[in-house]
């Protein structure tokens, strides 16, 4: 009896420590836009991990106690004297990998950087808005000389066109914002040169660019291969892990895209991409975010409609953005009586 519960006691004791073993996950810490430079000692905290330092070559290794592939985890701090973390956002959200990647590398800026490059995209999004709300008040009053309208057609639609030129100028921080914080170093190498030039004002230079890589049928291919993969037999991880690694980066294509011609004073021209970014990933609650709010100011009533309740039900969601998706649900009802 006695052998017995020794044997017992050790076998739970086993137990106890397999399964609470360090799931290792590795990652790496570089710089925003620094062709892939690697930061060595900065430390990085998450909840559930022992805290880390990257090493003299910017690798990261940490430790998660009790944690299974699939489990959540939460990064508390990034410290770096003299740097500032980039990708904040983006981190908000991991899951822990079957393999002994984390997936995503913790990218960070001298101090300042942001904010300076944030003021340049504003400065320039807010001269491409209001060109393009001129432009489009020029054509209407050209409708008016012509008597191609009536005086008060004319009175309604510029109505309609300054609501919505105030309503994308308040948009207009928080999309410099994120402007401000892409990595040239993880984007194509159309992208990048897009984004170069917007950046430097170029904005009919930066759509030419972006349209003619056609990323819209591109990621529809993708999105076949996802179909395609679904229903394969055999083993097809590698298939499946490096069309998705190509859905990642056209998400990310085509979600600026839409960005500039929002900033360009064209929303309509955006409307096929940002149905798209639904298609390429209804998980993502920056996605659905996004989206819901275009889809809003630019009064596409059932459009926005299908959106927030995604974001209501999304269980990452937190109970401050649920009750703002409900909130902004009653005001698109509303609309739509």
């Amino acid at each position: 009896m006695k052998n017995y519960l020794l044997l017992l006691a050790f076998i739970v004791l086993s137990l106890t420590t397999f399964f609470a073993q360090d799931k290792i996950q590795w990652s790496a810490v570089r710089e925003q836009n620094s062709n892939k430079r690697t930061i060595p000692n900065a430390q990085v905290i998450f909840s559930d991990a022992l805290p880390a330092s990257s090493d003299q070559n910017g690798k990261l290794r940490l430790a998660f106690t009790g944690k299974k592939p699939g489990d959540l985890v939460f990064i508390t701090s990034v410290a770096k004297e003299g740097f500032e973390l980039v990708n904040g956002k983006e981190l908000q959200v991991l899951k822990i990998s079957n393999m002994d990647q984390l997936g995503i590398d913790i990218i960070l800026a001298k101090a300042g950087t942001v904010d300076a490059a944030k003021k340049e995209y504003y400065a320039v999004s807010d001269k491409a808005l209001l060109a393009g709300f001129n432009k489009q008040k020029q054509a209407l009053q050209t409708q008016i000389q012509k008597a191609q309208i009536s005086q008060q057609e004319y009175l309604d639609k510029l109505e309609d066109l300054q609501d919505q030129y105030d309503r994308q100028r308040k948009s207009l921080d928080a999309l410099a914002e994120k402007f401000a914080r892409v990595n040239f170093d993880d984007v194509s190498k159309v992208y990048k040169e897009a984004l170069e030039l917007f950046k430097a004002g170029k904005i009919d230079e930066a759509i030419q660019k972006l349209e003619a890589a056609d990323f819209l049928s591109r990621s529809e291919k993708r999105i076949q291969e996802r179909t395609r993969i679904e229903h394969a037999i055999g083993d097809i991880s590698t298939q499946k892990a490096e069309n998705e690694q190509g859905i990642k980066e056209d998400i990310k294509a085509t979600l600026h895209q839409a960005r500039i011609y929002v900033i360009k004073g064209n929303p309509l021209d955006a409307v096929p991409y940002y149905d798209q970014l639904i298609l390429l990933d209804n998980k993502d609650l920056g996605i659905l975010q996004e989206c819901a709010d275009f889809y809003q100011t630019n009064n596409l009533i059932e459009k926005a409609l299908s959106v927030y309740p995604l974001i209501i039900s999304h269980p990452n969601a937190s109970e401050q953005q649920k009750i703002k998706a409900e909130q902004d649900l009653k005001i698109v009802l509303s609309k739509n009586k």
